[in-house]
């Protein structure tokens, strides 16, 4: 049985008679395949800037990276939308156990106390394989799981399932990580972590969430780094076609769609300031000189958004954006303002053309705004990037019909 520990119990446990361990234990961030080529790990450079603005030595491996050399970024980018035509595969086990060797032999992974894998849904076998050996040549290190995968009960069932994973973070993951660096002594008291004890599980729900404009601007150094050591074609690929993200939001303040996970890994939604956001922008343009940006948010300001881009374009610059938009609440004059902003792709959330679907999944939208949104995007000559959900569970034969008329 899955416990949700009380302050209580932890005060006890705390004062257990636990050898005190004040020394600040380093950190190593990870990041598998088959994370996207297109932009760099925000939670990773994040989480660097945030845990070095601390003190505590950290290092970052963007090892998704290599992988694209060892399978060439054009069976990387199928891989990763599930196509494996373009290596046989014979040729495809070939070439994973050439990267799984380097990661292996080339990967600094004695020099750190903690080890934290940043899991997403492609990374997980790629982590858990990598992991799983790493803790059996290095017994003592602490093998730590953060991410979209390990939100909730998904945090929980890895404890349960794979031994050799020490402790999962469900949730905001900067100070969580902080305090098992620094307080690991006591990491029962620490909010969002997901732990055991003896063949108990225990996940410590949060009361407090971070404040976005709290967190440092994320630092792409090493992101930069890596790929400059990488193959000319990747690195022109990047060039072509890569974006920095900018996280303006955490959670969705719509958070009623039957279908979503969000609330499971941030129940309270949270964005970040006009101000805060376009400074991000403004910084991050001019050190790494590059236009092109990704904001990352499940949906844009709730309140602020014309402003956003009111700012943006204030700084008068050649921006490529690239936004996600929940349709119904924006009109055709907003959309006119985020391509004078330089919103070239939008990703809408559209989910399906069937009026019963969208009612019984509780989008709060309806289909007139789904096609209003496209009909928009095209009159701006914006590209609407969406995707549809399809047999779900009881779906009827007349929802897919009418998803596929519109």
């Amino acid at each position: 049985m899955d416990v949700l520990v009380n302050y209580k119990r932890l005060f006890l446990i705390n004062n257990a008679g636990k050898k005190m361990d004040i020394k600040k234990k380093s950190v190593l961030l990870v990041s598998m395949p088959f994370a996207g080529l297109m932009i760099p790990d925000i939670q990773l450079s994040l989480l660097e800037r945030y845990l070095k603005e601390r003190g505590i030595k950290v290092h970052t491996h963007h090892l998704y990276l290599k992988a694209a050399e060892f399978y060439g970024v054009p069976f990387y980018i199928f891989q990763n939308q599930q196509n494996q035509k373009q290596l046989s595969f014979d040729e495809y086990v070939q070439r994973t156990d050439l990267f799984y060797n380097w990661v292996l032999e080339h990967a600094d992974w004695k020099t750190y106390d903690i080890i934290a894998f940043m899991v997403n849904p492609e990374q997980d076998l790629p982590s858990l394989a990598i992991a799983k050996k790493i803790k059996e040549q290095y017994p003592e290190k602490i093998i730590v799981f953060v991410g979209n995968q390990t939100a909730g009960q998904l945090g929980v069932n890895i404890l349960k399932t794979f031994k050799y994973i020490d402790f999962t973070i469900s949730g905001d993951c900067e100070e969580a990580l902080y305090r098992l660096a620094t307080d690991y002594q006591n990491y029962t008291s620490i909010p969002h972590l997901i732990y055991r004890v003896e063949d108990e599980v225990i996940w410590n729900q949060p009361d407090t969430y971070v404040d976005l404009n709290t967190l440092p601007i994320p630092n792409f150094d090493s992101f930069y780094k890596e790929l400059k050591q990488t193959s000319k074609e990747l690195r022109q690929f990047f060039k072509s076609n890569g974006r920095l993200p900018i996280e303006i939001s955490r959670g969705c303040w719509w958070n009623q769609c039957t279908f979503c996970n969000i609330k499971i890994q941030h129940p309270f939604y949270r964005e970040k300031s006009v101000k805060r956001i376009v400074e991000e922008i403004k910084v991050l343009s001019d050190k790494y000189a590059i236009r092109k940006f990704q904001l990352i948010g499940n949906t844009l300001p709730k309140e602020d958004y014309r402003l956003l881009f009111e700012e943006i374009i204030k700084l008068r610059r050649d921006f490529d954006l690239y936004v996600t938009v929940r349709p119904g609440y924006l009109q055709r004059d907003d959309y006119r303002l985020m391509k004078k902003a330089g919103v070239n792709i939008i990703q809408l959330d559209i989910v399906s053309f069937s009026k019963n679907f969208l009612k019984k999944m509780n989008t709060g939208t309806r289909v007139i705004d789904n096609i209003a949104a496209l009909t928009f995007c095209k009159e701006n000559g914006i590209h609407a990037s969406y995707s549809l959900l399809a047999n779900y569970p009881n779906e009827e034969d007349i929802t897919f019909e009418d998803t596929k008329m519109g």
